[in-house]
């Protein structure tokens, strides 16, 4: 399988296109300097892959953050609350 060099999608023989830029950043901690660039679908996607990549895998209990998202160089802001918790599952099979 290959990927794209740009994106790191995979690269299907009936062609692709990588997703759009997007700005981020967390609405409590947004300077100028702190928005990031993500590529994903849409703003709304984005918002959550910020906030996945922002948090870490050793947080107990339901957490939130808003993230906002704009296009790059656009001053319309887009707010996004995303909440989240983190699990253990366990599973077992006859052995």
């Amino acid at each position: 399988m290959s990927y794209c060099p740009i994106c790191d999608g995979f690269l299907s023989s009936f062609g692709h296109t990588c997703p759009p830029l997007w700005e981020v950043c967390d609405a409590e901690d947004c300077d100028d300097q702190d928005w990031q660039t993500i590529r994903e679908i849409d703003a709304e996607e984005a918002a959550r892959e910020y906030a996945g990549k922002a948090d870490s895998d050793s947080g107990g209990g339901p957490h939130e953050r808003t993230v906002l998202v704009r296009a790059p160089g656009s001053t319309d802001v887009k707010r996004f609350f995303i909440t989240f918790d983190y699990s253990i599952d366990y599973y077992a099979r006859e052995a």
